[in-house]
């Protein structure tokens, strides 16, 4: 059994945050035949002025009724990257058994 409870966090708005801006970039490969498909991908994303959370303030151990104080902040740049890979098989016409298999 598990249980979790929270109090949640103060959220401070920033006026002087800017828009986000990006460039992104995918490329993939889809297979797909009788015995089943892959799939693969790789991904670029270039950020300008990307939006990021920041806690200003932690919470009071001391204080019960204390909460964790937050804001946005721009970050002048940022790179985002990877990639992908997805495989499913169908067992019923390799072995000749109704199964499907799917391993993401």
């Amino acid at each position: 059994m598990y249980y979790f409870y929270d109090q949640g966090v103060k959220f401070i708005p920033n006026p002087d945050l800017e828009a986000e801006e990006s460039t992104s970039y995918e490329a993939g490969l889809r297979i797909n035949n009788a015995y089943g498909r892959v799939a693969m991908s790789v991904f670029y994303n270039d950020y300008k002025n990307f939006i990021e959370d920041r806690m200003i303030e932690g919470e009071d151990p001391s204080d019960p009724s204390s909460k964790e104080v937050w804001t946005t902040q721009n970050i002048n740049r940022a790179e985002i990257y990877g990639a992908e890979v997805s495989a499913q098989v169908d067992l019923a016409t390799l072995a000749g058994a109704p199964v499907v298999c799917t391993l993401t």
